[in-house]
């Protein structure tokens, strides 16, 4: 019996020495597989994603509820109502520019085209739109946005404190009364953002007094 069990034995060690190092080596070339699968960090990369359970769990603190900033929600159906919002802010911001000089609309598209590369690498995901929507994304919404801004600026300043140039007052705050309170989460949230950089380039073709260079003032 003794025999036979140390045959057994020794019979099973041949077998798994046998198996073991091409079940080990599967294991090396599946995990290499999956590393050469990854994809390249984007070092740009700037606006993120929200992972789905968090959203699952609270919808509203994480998708936009009034209006739609960048390419993560454009064109949501529930968003639709407050496109000629943005709309509105691009007609202002093309009548404050050309209140100074003339600067039509397809300069400003021209000026919008060496942009798209830049902006396509701040998302974390690969923009499913083509290039012509989505420079027509970044105008719209970056206009918005930087008209928006002025507007709240002027709220709090004096007619003579106006550092921007003045349009008449049915293109005022007051065309967005409805919509504020909500619209300021929403322009907080993650997903619903534009890379800065198209703000910030907006904001310097704005002819404005003493000649500020940026968003955000410096003491």
């Amino acid at each position: 019996m003794k025999n036979g069990a140390n045959n057994d034995q020794v019979s099973n060690e041949v077998v798994i020495s046998e198996i073991k190092p091409n079940h080990w080596g599967d294991t090396v070339i599946s995990i290499k597989s999956k590393l050469e699968q990854l994809p390249v960090v984007n070092k740009e990369c700037k606006i993120y994603r929200v992972p789905k359970l968090l959203c699952q769990m609270k919808k509203t603190t994480y998708v936009p509820q009034v209006i739609s900033i960048g390419p993560f929600h454009h064109g949501s159906k529930d968003l639709n109502a407050t496109e000629p919002y943005k709309l509105q802010g691009l007609r202002n911001f093309l009548r404050r520019l050309d209140n100074h000089k003339e600067k039509s609309l397809e300069e400003l598209v021209k000026i919008a085209r060496s942009w798209i590369e830049e902006a396509r690498s701040c998302y974390v995901d690969p923009i499913d739109m083509d290039d012509y929507e989505f420079v027509k994304m970044m105008l719209v919404d970056g206009c918005f946005i930087v008209e928006f801004f002025i507007l709240v600026y002027s709220q709090y300043t004096t007619s003579n404190d106006h550092k921007f140039p003045q349009i008449d007052p049915n293109a005022g705050l007051l065309f967005y009364q409805g919509i504020i309170p909500d619209m300021y989460f929403d322009l907080l949230k993650l997903e619903n953002q534009l890379p800065f950089f198209i703000l910030q380039r907006l904001f310097e073709l704005m002819p404005k007094e003493n000649n500020p260079k940026s968003l955000i003032p410096r003491e």
